[in-house]
């Protein structure tokens, strides 16, 4: 498409994530081997050329995002066919946590990382609690990164 006299130019590119593999209910929470359920990555680019002096000069953009579940252990219960399923936390909900922000920082060559909790924090959907626990898992995978990296 061109913007003014310039040539843009759009490319999306996702990835879905096989080391959690499952449908929506199956796959929630991190697995032994650190691996978040339903994780999705996604890569927006965005270039174009523009002309400096009569010479084409290209310019690139690139951002990249991931979503998925809460990367702490934690499962849903389906206890009917009507109501919304329980979320059940783990007895140690941390375990590998710090293993998975540890790959994730390795995998984008530990550039900044910004986490969005997504999660309702209300008394009606239940995930209230699962909220806090990813927070702490942020805060507890930060601080080993810090301590294992020298960070």
């Amino acid at each position: 498409r061109r913007v003014g006299q310039r040539g843009v130019a759009v490319a999306l590119i996702s990835r879905k994530n096989i080391s959690n593999p499952g449908t929506r209910y199956n796959a929630r929470g991190l697995n032994d081997v650190a691996g978040a359920g339903n994780e999705m990555e996604s890569e927006q680019i965005v270039w174009g050329a523009t002309l400096a002096g009569g010479v084409p000069v290209e310019k690139w953009s690139a951002t990249m995002w991931r979503r998925g579940t809460v990367p702490v252990h934690w499962r849903h219960e389906l206890q009917s066919s009507v109501t919304a399923p329980k979320i059940v936390i783990a007895d140690r909900p941390f375990e590998q946590g710090a293993r998975f922000f540890a790959a994730i920082h390795e995998r984008y060559g530990g550039r900044p990382m910004v986490f969005v909790n997504l999660l309702r924090c209300d008394t009606e959907s239940g995930e209230t609690g699962l909220s806090e626990v990813f927070q702490g898992a942020l805060r507890d995978g930060k601080k080993k990164l810090r301590e294992e990296r020298g960070m």
